[in-house]
């Protein structure tokens, strides 16, 4: 199942990001013969959606594509990958292996010469600023069905596929701690194999057993290299709200000290009783299958 919604650069995640938390046209390298050239590429460091705005150059008439792109710091080092998809059938299928978050539904078909955007996020917040990027997989469909693609060790990270419908943990108001750390390591069938709390709170009971126990129960569409699934690791930054409070506003992951992970996903844990939290999985609800959505311009 997917949801639908409107999509404006920099304006579907939940929650806004202070002024700064993007980058407005980074250099993006595509790959050589792909028969795309990158016009423009904007990038959010607070989980938010990618923009990437490209120029057909196949001399075909395009109706659907895949463009995985790669984000490197200063040392060239990879930090993540972001899958892009765009087709003008909300039906059509997705290229095997791939779990695009975005699906983005073209408006028409494009014709050899124009412009058009695709979106796309993995949902993960950095905090440190990608330095440039390169494109690591094209797959391109005709008004012919002809497919054609270009490949360049392409990788993806984890999505989260599936989790209970709350995340069930008895804690008093006294021992809630307003945050915590945590690292899952998820093998390639996307099952978490082990969970591992840091720092632990202090003076808590049994809650970092309970936030064990409630993180095994999720499940991932695995992390792929060549589109072939793989181990991985997905840190979260858990922060818990009583309920009825407020969410605070959020910031921007660059202002992170190095202390923390490189990449991670925001998760909100707010109390609706006395046992059951609701779950916001970078600022999207998460209860029973984790739906992907479409974009529409």
């Amino acid at each position: 199942m997917m949801v639908s919604v409107s999509v404006a650069v920099g304006c579907w995640v939940a929650r806004g990001r202070p002024v700064g938390c993007e980058q407005a046209n980074m250099d993006v390298h595509m790959l050589k013969n792909a028969g795309l050239t990158v016009i423009s590429s904007d990038i959010s460091y607070g989980a938010g959606d990618n923009r990437l705005a490209l120029r057909n150059e196949t001399g075909r008439t395009i109706v659907g594509l895949t463009v995985i792109v790669n984000y490197l710091d200063a040392s060239g080092k990879s930090i993540y990958s972001v899958p892009f998809f765009g087709a003008i059938d909300e039906s059509a299928p997705l290229p095997k292996g791939l779990r695009p978050y975005i699906r983005t539904i073209l408006r028409k078909r494009v014709a050899p010469h124009e412009t058009f955007p695709l979106w796309g996020t993995n949902l993960e917040s950095t905090r440190v600023a990608p330095a440039r990027a390169e494109v690591t997989y094209v797959q391109i469909e005709d008004d012919q069905s002809n497919a054609g693609f270009t490949i360049s060790d392409p990788s993806t990270e984890p999505l989260l596929f599936k989790s209970p419908e709350w995340f069930e943990m008895h804690v008093g108001s006294a021992k809630l701690p307003d945050e915590t750390w945590v690292n899952l390591s998820i093998d390639e069938r996307g099952r978490v194999k082990n969970v591992e709390v840091e720092p632990v709170p202090a003076d808590v009971g049994d809650l970092v057993g309970q936030i064990k126990s409630q993180l095994m129960l999720w499940s991932f569409f695995p992390a792929t290299r060549g589109f072939s699934a793989v181990k991985s690791q997905q840190v979260l930054w858990l922060r818990f709200h009583e309920e009825g409070f407020p969410l605070p506003a959020p910031i921007c992951p660059l202002a992170l000290s190095s202390e923390h992970s490189q990449t991670f996903v925001e998760v909100d844990l707010s109390r609706v009783s006395e046992e059951h939290w609701e779950v916001r999985y970078a600022g999207h609800y998460a209860r029973g299958r984790f739906n992907t959505i479409v974009a529409t311009f």
